[in-house]
C-alpha cells in the first residue's frame, strides 16, 4: 500500500516545514499520540478496533476537519508526538492490511502532511522506508519477569527512563507502570509499579490513566511513598486549575520587547522567517490558552451544576462548539474524566489543605455512605470557626472491614495532611464504630473535643418513641394511608379537589413519604396527613377510593367501630409528643405512654449530656447571666471562698453558684492540661494560675469580662479577649468551645450530592469518580464563587425568632427541601419496598418498655426560671436580670493573675 509508506514518510520529516516545535507531552496538540492505545468505552460501543481509531483520531484533529474547508487534515506542529503517529498506523495497518476506512485516514493524514510542504514551499524530502518483515530494534532495556493474570504467564517489559535532566512526564509514566506483553497472543497490558496491587489494563500505558490510578492507590502511597507524591504533584501542577492560574498570571507580566533584528550589509531582505515563527507561537500559545478557559468552564458544568459527561459527546454538542469558535477543539468525555477531573481534584484538595492550615480551631466530621456500584465511602469534613466547610478527603473502603482501628487510622491521615494542632473538635453520628473512632481519635490528639451529632441524637429519640408497642397501630396505618397516596396519581389528584371544593383556606400540601432511617419524617408526615383525614373519610365513604389494605379501608368505612376515632386521636397525641411538649391533661396524651416517652428521652439526656462541654458552653455564654438560669444553692450548700480580698467590700467573697463552678473549673483544667501537653513541654506556672484567677473573674462578672456582647455573638467576644493579659488564657479555651460544629451536617449535604450524581442512570461509576466530582464542585460553587453567600449567622435560641415561615413549614411537613413535592405527586424522600413496610413492625418492642414519672432536670439549672421560659417560649416572657452590676466597678486587680515562680499548681 503505498500511500500508507508515504504518509509514514511525511509524517517524520515535517519538522523541515517550519512548524512549532512540540517534543514533549505539555506542548502538544497531540499527548494522546504518545502513550495511544484505544477508548475502552468507545471501542465497546463501537465493537471494531478501525472505527474507535477513528473517532479518537477525528477528536484530536477535529470532527468537523474532513468536511469543511479545503478538507484537509491541518498538521499544526512537528517533533516526536506528532511522529508518533506513524507507529500507530503501522500497527493498525499490519492487524487490517484491507481496511479501506484505515486506508483513508491514511490518505487523509498524508494529504494534510504535504500540504505542510506546499504552504512553506519545501519540496518533499526522500527518505527509506524499511521493508517489512524487518525487525525493530530491541528496547533499551527489558527486564524479565512474570505475572499471572488468569490462566496466563505474561512478560513484563519497562519501558526505559528519560535522560533529560528536568522532569519529564513519560519518564514519571515509566516509574509508575509496568508494561506486558502476553507471550501467546502478543497483547500488551500495564499495571501498576507498586508490588501487591492488582490493577492492571490491557492496551499501551496512557499518562491521564496511570496517573489516575497512582495518585488513589493506596499500596503506592504505603510502599513508594516518594513516587506517589511525584505523581500527585505532576497531577496537581498540570491541572486546567494550575495551568491557567500560571497563564494568567503570566500576562500581567509585561513582557521583555527584543531589540529589532539589524539587517547585515550583505542581506538584501529583511529575514521574515523568525519574525514568522514568534506570530505562529504566540497565536497557537493564545489558541492553548483559549482552550483551556473552554475546559475548565465545561469542567464546573460537570461539577458544579451536574452536566453529563456524555453531553459533551454528542453531535450536537460538537455542532454547538463548531458555531461558537472555529479555534476550540472539542475535549473528549474520556479526557475529562481521565484527565481534567482527577487532575483537577487533586488540585483542589492541595488548595483546601493550604487554605486550612491557616486557620486553627477546625471541626472534623465524618459519615459512611454507599454508592449504587456498590462502593463504600467515608466521606470527611472540616468546618471553620466562620462555618466555612471543605470536603477535604474521602476514604473508599469496600474490601476492608471498618473497625474502629480502620477508622482512626483514616481520620489521622486527613487530620495530619493538615495538622494536628489545628483541629477543635471532631462530631459524628454515635454508631458503635463511629463513636468509638471519635473517642480513640480524640485520645490520641488531646486538643480535639468529642461531640455527638445533635441532629441524629433527636432523630434516634423520634426514633425510639416511634417503637413504643402503644404506637403500634399508628405507625402500622400511617405507612399504609402514606404509601397509597404515593402509588396513586388518581388518589392524590381527587384527594386535593376534595379539599379546594371544602374551602380549606390553606394551600393543599405534600404528603411526605416516610424514609427509612428519617425517624423525623414520621412527624413530618402524621402533621401532613392530620388536616386531610377528613376529605379522605368522605372520599372512601362515597367510593371515589379504595384503599387495597383491608384494614385501612375498614376503618374509613366502618363509622362504628371506633377505630377511626382512636387513629385520629393517636395522630394528634404522636404529633404533640413528637413536638416536643407533653401535656396529657390537655392533650389528652395516656399517663402510661407519657412515661414511656419520658424514659426514653431520660436515656437520650444521659447519653447526650455526659459530656459537660455542652454546660461549661452554656456558662461561658456572656449573653446568658449565670444568675438568670443557674440553681441558687441551698443555705448549707458549701461555698468556695477565692483568696483575694474584695476591693469594693474590703472581704472574702464566695463564689456564687459553686457546684456549677466545679464543674466548670475541672473541665476547663483537664482541657487545659492536655492542650498544654500538646503545644508547650515545659508550661509556665502562669498559665495554670492564670486559668484560676481569670476563670474567677468571670464567674464574678469582673474586669475585663463586664463588656457588653456585640451583634450576639459570643466568639466575636472571646476573640476581643484572647490578646488580652488577664483574660487570655480563659479565652483560649472559649474560642476553641465556641469554634467548633456540634452536628456533622456537612457530611448529610455531600451524601445528598453523591445521591444526586450517582443516580440510576449513573449507578456505574466509580467512588472516586463521584468524590472528585464534589470537591471540584464544592471548591468552586462555593470558595471560588464570588456571589455565594454564607447562611445568616443566627446565635440566638429562642423558638419564637425563627421565622414564621421556616416554623410553619417544619411543622407542617413542608420545609424547602428536595424531597418535598405537591399532592399531585406525594414527596419521595427514600426508596422503599415491600421489606420496608414490615421494618418498623419488627423492631417494635413487645415487652413492657421502661417508663419514668419525671424528666431528670440538669442539677444546676433552674426549670423555674423566667430566663429560660423566656428562651423557649413562643411568647415574650419578662425577665428582670439578678446580674450584681456593682461588680463592673471592681478595681482591674481583682482579675490579676498571680505570679508564681514554682511548678504549675492545678490543685485549686
Amino acid at each position: 500500500m503505498p500511500s500508507f509508506f508515504l504518509v509514514c514518510k511525511y509524517v517524520r520529516v515535517t519538522h523541515n516545514g517550519g512548524l512549532p516545535l512540540a517534543d514533549n507531552y505539555y506542548d502538544s496538540q497531540y499527548p494522546s499520540f504518545l502513550q495511544f492505545s484505544l477508548d475502552p468505552d468507545i471501542l465497546e460501543k463501537t465493537g471494531d478496533e478501525v472505527a474507535t481509531l477513528g473517532e479518537q483520531l477525528e477528536s484530536v484533529f477535529g470532527w468537523k476537519a474532513r468536511t469543511s474547508g479545503d478538507g484537509v487534515i491541518p498538521i499544526l506542529e512537528h517533533g516526536k508526538v506528532i511522529c508518533a503517529l506513524h507507529g500507530i498506523l503501522m500497527l493498525y495497518y499490519k492487524k487490517y492490511p484491507t481496511n479501506n476506512v484505515l486506508k483513508k485516514w491514511v490518505h487523509d493524514i498524508t494529504a494534510g502532511a504535504e500540504k505542510v510542504y506546499e504552504m512553506y514551499g519545501v519540496p518533499t524530502p526522500e527518505c527509506s522506508v524499511r521493508q517489512q518483515g524487518t525487525k525493530r530494534p530491541a528496547p533499551a532495556v527489558t527486564i524479565t519477569h512474570s505475572q499471572s493474570t488468569g490462566s496466563k504467564q505474561i512478560s513484563n517489559v519497562y519501558l526505559p527512563k528519560s535522560s533529560g535532566a528536568r522532569r519529564n512526564p513519560i519518564d514519571i509514566m515509566s516509574r509508575l507502570v509496568i508494561k506486558y506483553c502476553d507471550e501467546d497472543s502478543q497483547k500488551s497490558s500495564w499495571g501498576c509499579v507498586a508490588s501487591g496491587c492488582t490493577f492492571l489494563r490491557q492496551g499501551n500505558a496512557q499518562l491521564e490513566r496511570a496517573l489516575k490510578h497512582a495518585t488513589t492507590c493506596k499500596i503506592l502511597q504505603a510502599d513508594h511513598v516518594e513516587l506517589w507524591r511525584q505523581a500527585i504533584q505532576e497531577s496537581g501542577d498540570n491541572s486546567l486549575g494550575a495551568r491557567l492560574k500560571k497563564d494568567l498570571a503570566a500576562e500581567d507580566i509585561p513582557m521583555e520587547v527584543e531589540p529589532p533584528m539589524k539587517r547585515l550589509r550583505a542581506q538584501n531582505t529583511l529575514n521574515m522567517a523568525d519574525l514568522q515563527e514568534t506570530g505562529k507561537r504566540v497565536k497557537e500559545e493564545a489558541r492553548q490558552l483559549f482552550q483551556d478557559k473552554v475546559d475548565h468552564v465545561i469542567m464546573r458544568l460537570i461539577c458544579v451544576r451536574g452536566l453529563v459527561p456524555h453531553v459533551i459527546e454528542s453531535p450536537e454538542w460538537k455542532e454547538l462548539m463548531g458555531l461558537l469558535s472555529d479555534s476550540y477543539h472539542p475535549t473528549s468525555a474520556t479526557t475529562f474524566a481521565d484527565k481534567h477531573i482527577p487532575r483537577e481534584a487533586i488540585y483542589v484538595r492541595e488548595k483546601q489543605i493550604k487554605a486550612l492550615r491557616m486557620i486553627n480551631n477546625l471541626t472534623l466530621t465524618f459519615d459512611g455512605n454507599t454508592t449504587r456500584k456498590p462502593h463504600s465511602v467515608y466521606t470527611v469534613h472540616a468546618t471553620t470557626p466562620s462555618r466555612k466547610t471543605y470536603f477535604l478527603d474521602a476514604h473508599e473502603a469496600s474490601d476492608e472491614r471498618h473497625t474502629t482501628q480502620w477508622v482512626t487510622d483514616k481520620l489521622l491521615k486527613t487530620i495530619r495532611s493538615v495538622s494536628e494542632g489545628n483541629w477543635g473538635a471532631t462530631c459524628s453520628d454515635s454508631t458503635n464504630v463511629m463513636k468509638a473512632g471519635r473517642h480513640e481519635l480524640v485520645s490520641i490528639v488531646g486538643t480535639m473535643l468529642d461531640f455527638c451529632d445533635a441532629v441524629h441524637h433527636l432523630h434516634n429519640t423520634i426514633g425510639d418513641i416511634n417503637k413504643l408497642p402503644k404506637l403500634k397501630f399508628l405507625m402500622s396505618m400511617l405507612k399504609g394511608i402514606i404509601k397509597y397516596f404515593s402509588k396513586s396519581t388518581y388518589s392524590t389528584t381527587i384527594l386535593r379537589k376534595e379539599r379546594n371544593l371544602a374551602g380549606d383556606d390553606e394551600p393543599v400540601k405534600a404528603l411526605e413519604k416516610i424514609g427509612k432511617t428519617r425517624f423525623g419524617t414520621y412527624w413530618t408526615a402524621a402533621n401532613a396527613l392530620d388536616p386531610c383525614l377528613p376529605h379522605i373519610r368522605n372520599l372512601v365513604v362515597a367510593k371515589s377510593i379504595k384503599f387495597k389494605n383491608t384494614k385501612i379501608q375498614g376503618m374509613f368505612m366502618n363509622r362504628a367501630s371506633g377505630k377511626y376515632s382512636k387513629f385520629e386521636q393517636s395522630i394528634l397525641q404522636y404529633i404533640t409528643i413528637v413536638a416536643p411538649i407533653i401535656r396529657p391533661n390537655v392533650t389528652g396524651v395516656p399517663v402510661s405512654l407519657a412515661r414511656e416517652v419520658t424514659a426514653i428521652i431520660n436515656k437520650r439526656y444521659h447519653e447526650f449530656f455526659t459530656n459537660e462541654v455542652y454546660f461549661v458552653a452554656f456558662t461561658l455564654d456572656p449573653r446568658y447571666p449565670n444568675s438568670d438560669f443557674l440553681k441558687k444553692p441551698t443555705a448549707n450548700a458549701t461555698t468556695i471562698v477565692i483568696p483575694a480580698l474584695s476591693q469594693r467590700t474590703g472581704q472574702r467573697t464566695p463564689l456564687p453558684y459553686p457546684h456549677a463552678y466545679t464543674r466548670v473549673k475541672d473541665f476547663l483544667k483537664e482541657k487545659l492540661q492536655k492542650d498544654l501537653a500538646h503545644y508547650v513541654a515545659n508550661p509556665d506556672s502562669e498559665v495554670a494560675s492564670g486559668l484560676r484567677h481569670q476563670l474567677e473573674a468571670f464567674w464574678h462578672g469582673e474586669w475585663p469580662f463586664n463588656q457588653q456582647v456585640k451583634d450576639g455573638n459570643p466568639l466575636a467576644w472571646w476573640e476581643s479577649l484572647q490578646d488580652h493579659p488577664h483574660a487570655r488564657v480563659l479565652a483560649h479555651l472559649a474560642i476553641k468551645i465556641f469554634s467548633v460544629l456540634v452536628n456533622s451536617m456537612p457530611d448529610e449535604r455531600t451524601n445528598s450530592t453523591i445521591t444526586w450524581f450517582n443516580s440510576p442512570t449513573r449507578g456505574s461509576q466509580n467512588a472516586q469518580t463521584l468524590v472528585d466530582m464534589i470537591q471540584i464542585g464544592q471548591w468552586y460553587g462555593k470558595h471560588q464563587n464570588k456571589d455565594y453567600v454564607l447562611s445568616k449567622y443566627r446565635p440566638v435560641v429562642k423558638f419564637r425568632n425563627i421565622e414564621e415561615s421556616v416554623l410553619q413549614a417544619v411543622q407542617t411537613g413542608n420545609a424547602d427541601d428536595e424531597s418535598v413535592a405537591d399532592i399531585d405527586g406525594v414527596a419521595d424522600s427514600d426508596n422503599e419496598d415491600e421489606a420496608e413496610d414490615k421494618l418498623l413492625e419488627s423492631e417494635i418492642d413487645e415487652h413492657q418498655p421502661a417508663q419514668a414519672v419525671a424528666f431528670e432536670i440538669h442539677p444546676d439549672i433552674d426549670i423555674n426560671s423566667k430566663a429560660l421560659k423566656d428562651m423557649v417560649s413562643t411568647d415574650p416572657v419578662s425577665v428582670v436580670s439578678t446580674v450584681d452590676l456593682s461588680s463592673v466597678l471592681e478595681s482591674p486587680q481583682a482579675a490579676m493573675m498571680v505570679t508564681d515562680d514554682g511548678d504549675a499548681d492545678w490543685n485549686y
